[in-house]
């Protein structure tokens, strides 16, 4: 809610919860990465933008979103994987993105 970066967000959790430094660095990457994808799906349904196609980054870790590679989806909604909404980037280790379609 204060805008917090990363490295602020892992200080926090290492010193208020006792974390391990490296293990904060790792959640709060990740907690920050995930806020970013919901905050940017929603300037984009603000800006009129209703659809999006998933673009697959390779380096993303969660198998199963290199299926979703060019699928065309409602923002609103998510692309359907497995019976699961997903967003690009909303869930940790996925570096998936998307890109608009205007029309």
């Amino acid at each position: 809610m204060r805008g917090y970066d990363a490295s602020g967000l892992a200080r926090e959790l290492s010193d208020r919860l006792g974390m391990a430094p490296d293990r904060a660095k790792l959640i709060a990457r990740s907690q920050c990465k995930m806020a970013r994808a919901v905050i940017e799906n929603a300037e984009r349904m603000e800006m009129g933008i209703r659809e999006a196609v998933w673009q697959y980054e390779t380096r993303c870790g969660i198998r199963g979103h290199c299926a979703l590679i060019g699928r065309r989806y409602v923002l609103a909604e998510g692309a359907s994987l497995d019976g699961k909404r997903l967003w690009p980037g909303s869930e940790p280790s996925c570096y998936c993105s998307s890109r608009d379609i205007k029309e």
